[in-house]
């Protein structure tokens, strides 16, 4: 809150806005301008807006960019209303400006998300969201990894650490770890002194971990099949927006990781049928509505005398079936 003449001269100010602009005690303001206490262009924005209310405007309200004296950029929404004296002139002004940097950059990095995950990423879907990540997030390593079967260890599967991938393979032990909680499906955020709270992890130590932040990846029961960690070299504090960002990313990561599995699951599937089709006695083979082979065991390759290979190649089975065994396949059908 804070209270200016008609020269846009400070007059008054609470203990929050001295404290948001730099200032140790709202006494330091009085008598300042905003060309005092911020760039030029800054000012030139507040001032357009005063100039609103002494033109007689009831009340001017505008999200605004505010800079902090350590260079840190913030956003404020501004309201500004006129103060009248017993006569009805326009003295002075009063205004409210309240810090919405957080919801500011809630709703920026949702929209950036939402963005992300909207997209077709392919195969390479994870190694993104970790670059994508470290981006967003502003940390310095992040990792994607799976639960190994023990339930003990976990493998990394996608990271990225100082601006490059992270080759996948990894494997550590949960015990000692801040991720052996997470993995319990309880987020965990260490604002700091990460190391000091886990001593025995040495990884934390290779990467000079101040902060740290681990989110569950869950399956569509609920059970934990792995996590997204993300290490920060200075303190990281926790957030609405980190909270909702890493939520979404870790849900889109476990579709994306659940989808995996069932395709290698249908491989193995396929590929143990096939085994099994191979060692039958009998021909078997199985073609699509055009004709074309999608599979022939070895058995209907001996008996024939061609090889797999020329089978699958060809547009139709006829072109390379014999005509005795031509004449057996027709009257199957």
């Amino acid at each position: 809150i804070f209270f200016k003449d008609r020269h846009h001269v400070f007059t008054g100010a609470s203990q929050s806005l001295a404290e948001l602009c730099g200032y140790r005690d709202r006494s330091d303001l009085i008598g300042l301008s905003d060309y005092d206490v911020f760039p030029e262009s800054y000012a030139d924005r507040y001032y357009l807006l005063e100039q609103q209310v002494f033109s007689g405007l009831p009340v001017a309200r505008k999200e605004q960019e505010i800079l902090h004296p350590d260079g840190r950029s913030g956003w404020v929404d501004n309201r500004k209303y006129p103060i009248f004296d017993a006569s009805g002139e326009i003295v002075g002004l009063y205004g409210i400006a309240r810090d919405i940097t957080g919801q500011h950059k809630l709703e920026s990095d949702l929209l950036a998300i939402a963005d992300f995950v909207s997209q077709d990423h392919g195969e390479r879907f994870l190694d993104v969201l970790t670059e994508f990540s470290a981006t967003l997030f502003e940390v310095d390593y992040v990792h994607v990894a799976l639960l190994e079967s023990d339930g003990l260890s976990v493998r990394v599967v996608a990271g990225y650490c100082d601006g490059k991938p992270v080759a996948p393979g990894y494997v550590y032990a949960l015990r000692g770890t801040p991720c052996e909680h997470v993995v319990e499906l309880d987020r965990k955020c260490y604002s700091r002194h990460v190391q000091a709270q886990f001593p025995s992890d040495r990884d934390l130590q290779t990467l000079r971990a101040e902060a740290y932040i681990g989110e569950p990846i869950v399956d569509q029961h609920g059970k934990a099949i792995g996590l997204m960690v993300l290490v920060s070299r200075q303190p990281k504090e926790d957030s609405k927006a980190l909270i909702a960002g890493m939520r979404i990313l870790a849900e889109r990561a476990s579709t994306d990781l659940q989808q995996r599995r069932a395709a290698a699951d249908l491989q193995r599937q396929r590929e143990t049928l096939k085994l099994i089709l191979d060692l039958a006695p009998i021909g078997i083979w199985l073609q699509d509505g055009k004709g074309k082979m999608a599979f022939v065991n070895k058995a209907f390759c001996q008996a024939t005398g061609i090889p797999e290979e020329r089978f699958l190649a060809a547009s139709h089975y006829a072109d390379l079936i014999p005509p005795e065994f031509s004449r057996e396949i027709g009257r199957a059908h």
